[in-house]
């Protein structure tokens, strides 16, 4: 009976530490730099993802208004190159970022003109763009 117990336990466990977490974690980027002169535009893989907006204020992902100019870029767990590029194509900011299981996000490879300031709570983060200091 203990076996037939402990045998339920560990089952129980196991399936609960393979359950897949499909959550998905939306994304805003965005930038405090005035972009009147320069158009930044993302690209997550490779593949463009919309142009990164001037904002005055740090949007809030619970204040559906200051997400207004904002594209949501939906993401799930894994392992993204991230490159912001300016009007002539050069890169203005490129690292590789991976999005861990309860949404715990590391940025490593960074390089560019940019920093990456990250916000955000379980599954909604912004990502603001800055220059360099």
């Amino acid at each position: 009976m203990k076996r037939l117990i402990l045998l339920g336990i560990i089952s129980t466990i196991f399936f609960y530490s393979c359950q897949k977490d499909d959550t998905i974690y939306q994304s805003y980027f965005w930038t405090p730099l005035d972009s009147s002169n320069v158009q930044l535009d993302l690209y997550i893989d490779g593949q463009f993802k919309g142009p990164v907006p001037f904002l005055t204020q740090n949007p809030d992902c619970n204040n559906d208004s200051s997400l207004i100019g904002l594209t949501p870029v939906p993401l799930k767990l894994g392992t993204y190159d991230i490159q912001v590029k300016d009007e002539q194509g050069n890169t203005q900011f490129s690292a590789r970022m991976k999005i861990k299981k309860g949404g715990a996000i590391t940025v490593t490879e960074i390089a560019g003109e940019l920093n990456l300031n990250m916000y955000g709570d379980y599954d909604c983060f912004y990502f603001e763009m800055v220059a360099e200091d």
